[in-house]
């Protein structure tokens, strides 16, 4: 039996994969506690294995201390930290952090299996990697607050790898002390500098290298410093007496060593080492001497009361000061009026801020040093989309100064727009390649979608739509203030789109609120844009929608279209497909086309109003709306972002599920069949999105009647998700249920039920007895025990897979589909009028619906054949007659057979069409060859008894 977290998380998997920017896929629980629970899961940007940090509802959690947790560790890249990953909210309001994935065991665990202790070399490693880890969280103005050996891991067991982790109750000095009430007392307590154990909230770096102290002294001497039974006792140990005696027995560490674990004891802090860095660098003279046996260094006692080093502020970087005072210049047109041709000369100097032979040099060596698959190819990539940028902009640059300063066919005004838009369009340049130049791995992998963000060129160039934006401040102080906010703001839009939600919105939202205090309503439109936006990826629905009403209406104040569309289609996917709101989103629907309009078009802002309106309409039932929308989205963003971009093979994949829900297999197919060949040619031949296309593609093909295709490709996409996921993961689940139906479409039922079993276990393992995912592995688990014969089975499975359907209104055409699947039983039973009651019920259901073809048309035929099986063949005919005009593709030759040769019957003996019925019982002989002799020879009876 699965309990309630189980099966809560279980739901929560597919919120995790489905986030773009996240794209997590969860493995299995490793850990859970009083804040949250920790699971193993893989990134599929990447294929690593990551650690997915979920935090737990209710009194005792702070998802204000998450987010803060989530905010420090991205902000702390050193190789002594546990990796930052990503983070987020999920759909349901649970905030997520995902950190690297680390294998082996925690110095705690350690401690205990080496009976409280450890060589002294393996302790001074351990104590070197964690001061190194406080040497950088200092460096940030952050104090870790709780290092102890279970916040100490081990990567493989290695001490020279150990890693600090946990930064669940961190501060950073120089941000937010609101965290932490006045007098709180936050951290373990035998590990608590006196300080801390007091609640002082001026704490320091110092705190963490008394805790470091504690550590070391537990690892080097196999007992605690300051052990006890009650909180109480304990902190009074630390507040007032030195450490306990050493137990007998055990070796005495090294002079020099036992003088250091002293001093960082010392009850004030200004008694001990002054920082991490001083305590990193004895640590390493401490590791030499005991590797080259030099006991006399050994014994020295060098601690010194040093002076103490304050915690520093991060510096901003060379680069982004740089484009903030080129930005800054840009922006001057107040140029004489018989200024020379060659003013209009200096592009390839301007742009050569943003992107030049050393900033490439840059780009590429942090891409591949990033770690990241295929990252010195993704660096190649880059850097052709850059050049093909860098060479338009030039144009662009010149065209406009050329129009004025030489044809003399614009204004000073709409020069001053048109370079203003150019320079976001160079800052944004100097942003990503700042950022690529730094990236770590999960970076890397979204190179790709942010060269995609960059604002396009053209749009530099739309003199109609930039005519009608609001002038620029007219003052040189605000017009700068304004610059070096746009500079900050393209910052944040490249965080945002390489998945640092967080930070960006941290960011984004001191912009906002300093747009406004600027005055300026185009910009403020962008900045509250980009704030919404964000707000929304994180999970906070209602605040987004505030912030992008905001937006859209200071957009439409400011005349700022192209922002004033974005914002209406994203709250028109919020409002409508997240909020079910139809009405309100028809509103949104509107207003998005009007601005689009007046922009006289824009490929990009239609196909993403294409994709919510789809979404939205598959929401409501309405499948053949839904794929309308889809496809005509398709070509609009393979003219923004080309024939083969990801975007693109998303979009086609989202059109295939629609068709084959639909029940339009084959079209389904030919779509999938494009959406592995974009992906098999950018993805590595196991990534987990081409086992996922392989699965639509499979699937199709078992519904579209090619069942040895479907086994193919279902296999492999198997192999795939068996070796990257697991047995248990939802994904491979459903599967091995596509897998199962393809095997018994070829006939191999046993096998078929076999594998359908173990889907329908593994899922009730995952997710529990009573979980919706359960309910489709049983249905189809149903309907092949029936044709197997295994009757008393299989009304069990059914009835099971039905009262799991009754529970979800929203399933009511799957909830149809069994009862199908039960009037399929009780017509194997001969039980006559249930069988009937079973297909009326499931039809009126299924007539109504756009998708459940197959099921409609299985219904058809059963209720045709009970009604001949009872002598009405006058009420057989029109069932089976629209079954015949139904999707029959995925029926076999001797199924096909069987239905011709029963409305043969019913026509022959209702008294209707006697030469069609003999033609269609001819042509059933010959569909049911495969099915034996035993078949045909009854065919031929009746065409002898017929003439």
């Amino acid at each position: 039996m699965v309990d309630d977290g189980d099966r809560e998380f279980a739901r929560t998997r597919a919120a995790l994969a489905a986030d773009t920017f996240a794209g997590i896929d969860v493995l299995r629980e490793t850990a859970s506690g009083g804040m949250g629970r920790v699971f193993e899961g893989v990134e599929l940007a990447t294929g690593r294995r990551v650690a997915v940090k979920l935090l737990a509802g209710g009194p005792r959690t702070d998802p204000t201390r998450f987010a803060a947790e989530a905010e420090i560790l991205e902000s702390l890249r050193d190789d002594s930290v546990v990796a930052y990953v990503a983070h987020g909210v999920l759909v349901g309001g649970e905030p997520y952090l995902v950190m690297e994935w680390l294998e082996g065991e925690t110095l705690a665990e350690r401690l205990r299996r080496e009976d409280g202790a450890l060589p002294v070399a393996d302790a001074v490693a351990v104590a070197r990697r964690v001061a190194s880890a406080l040497e950088c969280a200092h460096e940030k103005g952050v104090v870790h607050r709780d290092v102890k050996p279970s916040n100490v891991f081990l990567p493989a067991g290695a001490p020279a790898e150990a890693k600090l982790i946990d930064f669940g109750i961190a501060r950073q000095l120089e941000v937010d002390r609101q965290l932490t009430a006045t007098g709180q007392v936050v951290g373990t307590p035998g590990y608590m500098a006196p300080e801390q154990a007091l609640g002082r909230r001026d704490l320091d770096g110092r705190a963490d290298l008394f805790a470091l102290g504690c550590l070391l002294y537990e690892a080097v001497y196999g007992q605690a410093p300051f052990p006890g039974e009650e909180v109480v006792e304990i902190l009074a140990k630390v507040l007032m007496h030195d450490p306990q005696p050493v137990s007998s027995g055990r070796p005495a560490p090294p002079r020099r060593l036992a003088s250091l674990i002293q001093a960082l004891l010392a009850k004030e802090p200004e008694d001990r080492l002054a920082s991490a860095s001083l305590v990193a660098a004895e640590l390493a003279e401490i590791a030499r001497a005991l590797e080259h046996h030099d006991s006399a260094a050994l014994r020295r006692e060098p601690y010194r009361r040093a002076r103490v080093r304050r915690p520093r502020r991060a510096l901003v970087s060379l680069g982004a000061a740089l484009a903030v005072a080129v930005g800054a210049g840009a922006l001057s047109t107040d140029w004489p009026a018989d200024a020379p041709a060659e003013l209009c000369g200096g592009a390839g100097e301007a742009f050569a801020t943003a992107w030049s032979p050393p900033r490439r040099a840059a780009l590429r060596a942090g891409l591949v040093a990033s770690g990241a698959p295929g990252a010195a190819a993704t660096a190649d990539r880059l850097a052709a989309v850059l050049d093909d940028y860098g060479a338009r902009w030039v144009e662009a640059h010149r065209d406009a100064c050329r129009a004025t300063r030489i044809r003399g066919e614009q204004t000073e005004e709409l020069l001053g727009k048109r370079m203003s838009c150019l320079e976001r369009r160079r800052q944004a340049v100097v942003a990503l390649v700042e950022l690529m130049a730094r990236a770590d791995a999960t970076t890397a992998t979204r190179a790709g979608a942010a060269a995609a963000g960059l604002p396009e060129v053209a749009d530099c160039a739309e003199l109609a739509s930039l005519e009608q934006v609001v002038p620029l401040p007219a003052e040189p102080a605000r017009r700068a203030r304004l610059e070096a906010l746009a500079a900050e703001l393209a910052q944040a839009r490249v965080r945002y789109q390489t998945g640092a939600f967080q930070v960006a919105l941290t960011q984004a939202t001191a912009l906002a609120e300093a747009a406004r205090e600027l005055g300026y309503r185009p910009f403020e439109a962008e900045a509250e844009l980009l704030q919404g936006q964000l707000e929304h990826r994180l999970g906070k629905a209602e605040a987004a929608i505030k912030t992008l009403e905001a937006a859209v209406w200071a957009a439409e104040a400011g005349r700022l279209d192209v922002v004033a569309a974005r914002g209406w289609v994203d709250l028109l996917f919020i409002v409508g497909y997240e909020r079910g709101d139809h009405a309100r989103a028809k509103e949104h629907e509107q207003r998005a086309s009007a601005a689009i309009a007046r922009l006289g078009g824009h490929p990009d802002l239609e196909a993403n109003l294409e994709q919510g309106l789809g979404a939205i309409a598959a929401t409501q039932g309405k499948l053949g709306e839904s794929i309308s929308h889809f496809e005509k989205a398709i070509p609009l963003l393979e003219q923004v972002f080309g024939a083969g971009h990801p975007n693109v093979a998303g979009a086609r994949e989202n059109l295939a599920l629609a068709l084959l829900q639909r029940g339009d297999a084959a079209a389904a197919a030919s779509v999938m069949k494009q959406v592995l060949a974009m992906r098999e040619r950018a993805l590595d031949a196991k990534h987990p999105l081409i086992g996922r296309a392989l699965q639509g593609l499979g699937a199709a093909h078992v519904d579209a009647g090619e069942p040895a295709l479907a086994e193919a490709e279902l296999r492999r996409a198997l192999g795939i998700a068996d070796a990257g996921l697991g047995e248990a993961h939802p994904e491979t689940i459903e599967l091995r249920t596509h897998l199962s139906r393809a095997l018994h479409r070829l006939g191999r039922v046993d096998e078929a039920v076999e594998l359908a079993r173990k889907a329908v276990a593994l899922a009730e393992t995952t997710f529990g007895p009573d979980d919706v995912a359960l309910a489709s592995p049983l249905a189809v688990l149903g309907a092949q025990l029936t044709d197997a014969g295994q009757l008393r089975d299989a009304e069990q499975v059914l009835a099971r897979a039905e009262q799991i359907f009754a529970a979800r209104p929203s399933a009511r055409v799957e909830r149809a589909g069994v009862w199908a699947a039960r009037g399929d039983l009780e017509r194997r039973r001969a039980r006559w009028p249930e069988a009937i009651a079973q297909y009326e019920r499931a039809l009126e259901v299924l007539e109504r619906a756009e998708g459940g073809g197959q099921a409609r048309t299985r219904a058809w035929i059963g209720l045709g054949e009970a009604y001949l099986a009872t002598r009405r063949p006058k009420l057989a005919v029109a069932p089976l007659e629209r079954a015949k005009g139904g999707p029959l593709a995925w029926l076999d030759a001797p199924s096909v057979g069987a239905l011709d040769f029963a409305l043969a019957r019913a026509l022959w003996d209702s008294g209707g069409d006697r030469a069609r019925a003999r033609a269609l019982a001819s042509q059933a002989r010959d569909e049911l060859e495969p099915a034996g002799p035993r078949a045909v020879a009854r065919v031929d009876a009746w065409l002898a008894r017929h003439r």
